[in-house]
């Protein structure tokens, strides 16, 4: 049971979380230099390019160690702080929550500011707890079947990675056909992986769960195991709900997915394993 009468409670990342941006950001610093040097007489425009590829991988560390700062307190307001910046948000202010757990962050809503929380923070799933607690209407519950939306990430980065092997296979067919026609294959590969096995929806329903492709759907029931698990990857922790069929599975994952999946994991399991209407 959250008890919100005693004193605030804070919440902030790792201290790994925050060092290792930091290092990396310091390292990456001191390599400019040599970068330049030995570039020697490519400086331009190679070595340039090599100088703003290590400039930008820079910031973004720096940016990810400056977010990493920041600090939230839960108890009458939830309070933000990073450095002396403070921010101070009244949950009843709340007009929407966004949970993204695959984007590895919670958008507060209130009418038309809005605040992010990061997935980062030591005992996230804790915090987002109470606040479902305190502004249960902010989240929808699940009514005769669930969607559990799948982030495009793993889908467009088939496409990028399908027009760059038909960009070489086009550039080589002329000198190499057999070379350039491997590339072609292998980008025909890549977009067919997208369209008929990367998962765009799963949607949750009586005794059945309905995976969506982009050309085709596979319809599962009920499973025969059912498994909860959860592993941390970048700084943040996802759930999983393995889904076993005989001797395959499906896997429900949190990194996957733009929609919460650990509030919903006994509604999933109980649903699944009701009969299926004729």
């Amino acid at each position: 049971m959250l008890d919100d009468t005693i004193a605030p409670v804070r919440y902030r990342t790792g201290q790994g979380d925050r060092a290792i941006p930091f290092a990396l950001g310091l390292l990456g610093l001191a390599a400019l230099p040599g970068v330049a040097w030995a570039s020697g007489p490519y400086l331009w425009p190679w070595g340039a390019a090599a100088l703003a590829v290590v400039a930008v991988g820079v910031a973004a560390c720096f940016a990810r160690w400056w977010q990493a700062r920041e600090t939230v307190a839960w108890g009458e307001a939830v309070e933000f702080r990073r450095g002396s910046r403070v921010l101070a948000l009244h949950p009843d202010a709340l007009t929407a929550v966004d949970v993204r757990p695959a984007a590895v962050w919670t958008r507060l809503h209130a009418g038309p500011h809005r605040w992010t929380l990061s997935h980062r923070l030591v005992g996230a799933e804790e915090l987002l707890g109470r606040l479902r607690l305190r502004r249960p209407d902010l989240f929808a519950e699940p009514g005769e079947a669930l969607r559990l939306r799948v982030s495009s990430v793993a889908a467009v980065f088939q496409v990028v990675l399908a027009a760059g092997a038909a960009g070489a296979g086009w550039v080589l067919l002329p000198w190499l056909a057999w070379l350039g026609l491997g590339f072609e294959a292998a980008a025909a590969f890549a977009l067919l992986r997208v369209v008929w096995y990367i998962p765009r929806l799963y949607v949750v329903g009586q005794g059945r769960l309905t995976v969506v492709y982009w050309l085709r759907r596979r319809v599962w029931g009920r499973p025969d195991t059912v498994r909860e698990d959860a592993y941390a990857a970048g700084g943040a922790v996802f759930f999983k709900l393995h889904l076993g069929y005989s001797s395959r599975a499906v896997v429900l994952d949190e990194g996957q997915l733009n929609d919460p999946l650990r509030p919903h994991a006994g509604w999933i399991t109980r649903k699944l394993m009701e009969p299926l209407d004729r």
